[in-house]
């Protein structure tokens, strides 16, 4: 079985390097804010793949509306 949040917490944790994204850690759509300590950067991929990961682990709405926008599926949440 996927351990979901082990997995999320290894993608925000790691080093990115190139063009990047700011994500919040915790999403404004589940309380969190722009605060330093709440924002990490991520490269594309990996800030589409944390909703993902996300969205398998707290099955919240807005980490899948947040993947299905980033990755072109949805125009409008």
């Amino acid at each position: 079985m996927i351990d979901w949040e082990k997995l999320y917490n290894k993608i925000i944790n790691s080093p990115d390097f190139g063009i990047i994204e700011r994500h919040h850690i915790i999403p404004k759509h589940a309380g969190g804010n722009n605060d330093a300590t709440n924002l990490v950067c991520l490269s594309r991929r990996k800030h589409i793949l944390a909703h993902f990961v996300r969205y398998r682990w707290l099955r919240q709405a807005g980490d899948l509306a947040a993947y299905k926008m980033m990755t072109s599926q949805l125009t409008n949440p």
